[in-house]
């Protein structure tokens, strides 16, 4: 069954819904751009929730991530044997 429902998609990839909505497990979507003339006439979204200030230390430390990662590369693998 398909349900019809206005919101606004954020940069971040983020959806706000204009009336609130209950999810209570994954539920597959289908999403409609609509073009820019019409979402030019919302109203604006919210700031980017992903994005916030950081203080000295968490600065430094976020400077020093990639020399660290470079350090200490991550492998994906697996427990399963391979014939």
């Amino acid at each position: 069954m398909l349900h019809t429902l206005k919101a606004t998609l954020s940069p971040s990839g983020q959806l706000i819904f204009d009336e609130e909505v209950r999810i209570t497990r994954p539920i597959a979507v289908l999403v409609t751009l609509l073009d820019d003339l019409q979402a030019s006439n919302q109203a604006t979204p919210e700031p980017d929730p992903l994005a916030w200030s950081l203080n000295d230390e968490e600065r430094r430390i976020w400077e020093e991530l990639p020399t660290f990662r470079a350090l200490h590369p991550v492998t994906l693998d697996t427990l399963d044997i391979k014939p």
